[in-house]
């Protein structure tokens, strides 16, 4: 007889001699509503099992208490792993463990499995459990789930046994109109890829995968044999693996702009350049500007499409998949491939771990946009800026507004500046005494908000300039009738001296303004000791006070905050965030922030040099200060960003992970990782494969720790 006739006979048997309250929802086998198994009355088995579980992990799916019994009839404890044709019972309700690959039910997927599987296929008499042996689950067993096993069993990615699981296929997929000209592949969207570049990269999908409350970004390339018009790019949203959820997709331009680099910028010779840097000249991607309708593609050129997943607070952990389409100008889909999305079983907070500052003039968006009149174009770029997780130094309303309350209020905003310089940024910054004290007033009596507000009076101040950061720290003690403040200056080097005296006497810039700084904002270099050929502090200042990396603990200890900045300096071989480096070498910025154990980023311009900026012409030798573009430059409107805004978004959400796994598993474990990825100033990976699977190693360790 059938052994699937029989199954469903015994079932059916087992249901109708049941009485009632034995097969009540509190005594028989139920799922909870958020497993993915399946209880398969007519084939007798708990179906959609992934690998081996123990008895505990399986019984988490259950609503209710179950026994697990081998063949043998013997219970097994929690910690005990299930085999195959296992009977999973609660009250006299009961069905068999399906375990893919476990053909001969010892409870493990090995090599003796997959001789079984030949031996089914070669006839042999064997008491194996063929289900356990359809691991393609089309029906059958043949060659084909013997070599899915054997790659299962030598660790391959990517191999979900039973296909319980969606996993990624990298195989090409045919388009019904496929246009055998245009060549479609993916690439990570740290990797910069230059117009001139066709060469494909073998990857015909491509899988990102993000937190709950993140968004990540890959992109896809296409390069054509011969001119094509009137394309067009559709994707669907990305699919729940076991239906029932969604997350969307959004499809950005790349616009390339001709860059090289000069000996000027680098500080370093072309031939000492190496692959952090985009060392050859030609056309690589900058601005992000929204799809358009249609687009071309130039003969031999190749053209990058940015995609961005969103995962909201309450999507289900789990692989996503999203279909990619290109059509021609009829309308036929002539390229197609599927795109993945795996959402890691933890939430990124609102808040980022680490502060941020980035200047946004309104002066430039006025001035370049011409949009004199419309009062709420800062507030567009502003919120724009905020989905980066990159909070402006200036809110869009004063603080003393209910506007600006809400703003202060919002989880997303790090830092915010009360009144700053009078003579930069176009004097955005400065307020009136009347204003500071109404404003200071009401934000210190509101901790979160007195946690984000700062003064910024004095910027990179040298020699006599240092005098400055004393008056200004005084001016506001007198004002408000209080030291309790936080008061930021960014220090652009330790090796001048405030007077004659003070070099006499050693006294350097850090010595002389730490009475009146509780914000620390040095530049990046300060943390490169100097016997590893860190140069922002003196040979003297080094001998009499140490490196900036030790005396930051004292600044520390007394309760002071420590950021960092980058600007034009430090330059290669320093990560910084220039137009003609990888993306890594931007992600890898954060990495060594956490490294060195800093609390927030500033820098100094996201519209900086937008006049030297067209749809055609990048005259910004690095794109210093240049992280933002405006959209009348693309024939849109609203703001642009450019591709290494991008990087930085992923770069805070990268720090956010670290903070996170080091409030559940301690700083020496993750350092442990980091050192993988950075382990000074100058050393950092330039391999975009070993900081993915850092990332990924620590975002399992925030999985593991949770789930305890």
């Amino acid at each position: 007889m059938n052994k699937k006739i029989l199954s469903a006979i015994l079932a059916c048997a087992m249901l109708f001699a049941a009485s009632p309250a034995v097969i009540a929802e509190d005594s028989g086998l139920a799922l909870k509503a958020e497993s993915h198994l399946k209880l398969d009355r007519e084939t007798g088995y708990v179906d959609g099992i992934d690998g081996i579980p123990t008895v505990a992990e399986l019984a988490k799916n259950f609503d209710g208490s179950i026994t697990v019994r081998s063949a043998s009839g013997e219970t097994k404890a929690d910690d005990e792993s299930v085999a195959c044709d296992d009977v999973i019972s609660s009250g006299n309700d009961s069905l068999k463990a399906l375990i893919y690959g476990d053909v001969n039910r010892d409870s493990k997927v090995s090599i003796g499995d997959a001789i079984d599987v030949l031996k089914i296929i070669a006839g042999w008499d064997t008491t194996v459990n063929k289900d356990a042996a359809d691991v393609e689950k089309d029906g059958k067993v043949n060659v084909s789930d013997a070599i899915k096993l054997l790659k299962y069993v030598a660790n391959w990615s990517d191999i979900s046994l039973g296909n319980v699981r969606m996993v990624l296929d990298n195989s090409k997929q045919t388009a019904p109109s496929e246009d055998s000209r245009i060549n479609m592949y993916f690439a990570s969207m740290m990797e910069k890829i230059a117009r001139e570049n066709t060469t494909p990269t073998g990857n015909n999908a491509f899988k990102m995968s993000l937190a709950r409350n993140e968004s990540e970004s890959c992109q896809v390339i296409l390069a054509a044999s011969e001119d094509k018009e009137g394309l067009s790019a559709e994707i669907s949203d990305f699919e729940y693996e076991y239906g029932g959820h969604s997350l969307k997709a959004h499809l950005n331009w790349e616009h390339y702009y001709k860059i090289y680099v000069t000996d000027k910028v680098s500080g370093m010779k072309r031939e000492q350049l190496n692959d952090l840097l985009l060392a050859g000249e030609g056309y690589y991607p900058e601005a992000l500007p929204e799809m358009a309708e249609t687009f071309e593609l130039a003969a031999n050129k190749s053209q990058g499409i940015q995609i961005t997943v969103t995962a909201d607070k309450d999507s289900p952990a789990g692989m996503y998949r999203a279909a990619l389409y290109i059509k021609n100008a009829a309308g036929d889909v002539v390229k197609t491939a599927y795109v993945y999305a795996y959402v890691w079983d933890f939430t990124l907070p609102d808040t980022p771990y680490s502060a941020s500052a980035f200047s946004l003039c309104r002066y430039d968006l006025y001035a370049y946009t011409r949009e004199y009149d419309n009062l709420d174009l800062y507030k567009e770029f502003y919120d724009f800026l905020l989905d980066y997780n990159l909070s402006a130094y200036n809110l869009p309303y004063d603080v003393t507004t209910p506007e600006g309350e809400a703003y202060m209020n919002d989880p997303r905003v790090s830092a915010f500046v009360i009144s700053g310089m009078e003579e930069a940024y176009a004097g955005e910054m400065h307020h009136s005494d009347e204003y500071i004290v109404e404003a200071y007033n009401k934000i210190i009596n509101n901790p979160e908000w007195a946690k984000k507000g700062y003064f910024y009076y004095t910027d990179e101040p040298y020699e006599t300039g240092l005098y400055n950061v004393k008056t200004r720290w005084e001016y506001l003690r007198d004002l408000l009738g209080t030291d309790n403040f936080r008061n930021l200056t960014p220090l652009a080097s330790n090796t001048s001296y405030p007077d004659k005296e003070c070099q006499r006497n050693g006294i350097d810039p850090v010595e002389y303004i730490k009475p009146y700084i509780n914000l620390w904002c040095p530049q990046s270099g300060a943390f490169l000791d100097y016997a590893d050929g860190g140069k922002w502090s003196s040979a003297r200042s080094v001998q009499d006070y140490g490196n900036f990396s030790t005396r930051s603990k004292e600044f520390r200890d007394r309760g002071d905050e420590m950021w960092w900045y980058v600007c034009c300096a430090p330059e290669f071989p320093y990560a910084n965030l220039f137009f003609w480096y990888q993306g890594i070498v931007i992600r890898d910025l954060l990495w060594q922030q956490y490294m060195c154990d800093i609390d927030g980023l500033l820098y100094y311009g996201t519209s900086v040099g937008w006049d030297k900026v067209s749809s055609r012409r990048y005259d910004s030798e690095n794109g210093d200060g240049l992280l933002l573009y405006y959209g009348q430059l693309y024939g849109q409107r609203g703001p642009v960003a450019s591709w290494r805004l991008v990087q930085l978004r992923d770069a805070f959400d990268d720090f956010d992970y670290l903070r996170m796994a080091e409030e559940l598993c301690g700083r020496e474990a993750v350092m442990k990782v980091v050192g993988r990825v950075t382990t000074n100033l100058l050393k950092f990976t330039e391999d975009v494969n070993v900081l993915e699977a850092c990332r990924a190693e620590i975002a399992e360790m925030i999985v593991a720790a949770q789930a305890k």
